[in-house]
């Protein structure tokens, strides 16, 4: 069975809309009674489920790619802290476990079950793996520089001054740093 690929042409009061249909998907097989694809499994990220709505998606990934969202992993729920957070993050190359899912001034969020609001997921990552009883004044501060970072070896308990000072020291040099760099092509131009 063979479609047509040309622009679609829809008249809306007046107005002329053209709209290119999408190239088919191979379909995997027969659908089951479901409605679903059978046999397969969905080619989103991590993902395992062989019940495939099109696309070779099963039907969450197909709604994130439906609405022009990267397709993230489906996140299993019930899994204990530290399970949950190693689930959503991929390890680089220098060492940092990068969070993969929603950030908000670079860091990682999360809601977990134990705790009902979303929490910045280095917070969570710390209370997993190095100290549960991490108070709500303290801050978790990031040796690695790098904010969406959740590996417990790159974070520490630090008081808000603390902290604040080191990012200000830490922005301070890389503002040296990039004003030697911009000294250093300045002389190799002459």
């Amino acid at each position: 069975m063979t479609r047509n690929h040309k622009p679609t042409v829809y008249h809306h009061g007046g107005r002329k809309t053209v709209e290119r249909q999408r190239a088919p998907y191979e379909r995997i097989g027969p659908r089951a009674p479901n409605g679903y694809w059978e046999g397969a499994t969905c080619r989103g990220p991590r993902c395992e489920k062989t019940q495939l709505a099109a696309r070779g998606l099963c039907s969450t990934h197909y709604r994130q790619d439906k609405l022009g969202q990267p397709l993230h992993p489906i996140m299993r729920r019930g899994l204990p802290l530290g399970e949950a957070i190693l689930e959503r993050c991929e390890e680089a190359e220098d060492g940092c476990w990068i969070w993969q899912m929603g950030l908000k001034n670079g860091y990682g969020l999360m809601r977990h079950s134990a705790d009902l609001s979303t929490t910045s997921a280095h917070r969570l990552a710390y209370k997993a793996w190095v100290d549960s009883t991490l108070p709500m004044g303290d801050d978790v501060h990031h040796t690695c520089a790098n904010k969406a970072c959740v590996n417990p070896e790159h974070l520490e308990r630090a008081s808000r001054l603390d902290n604040i000072l080191e990012m200000k020291e830490r922005r301070g040099l890389h503002a040296e740093i990039a004003a030697l760099k911009a000294r250093i092509r300045e002389l190799e131009a002459t």
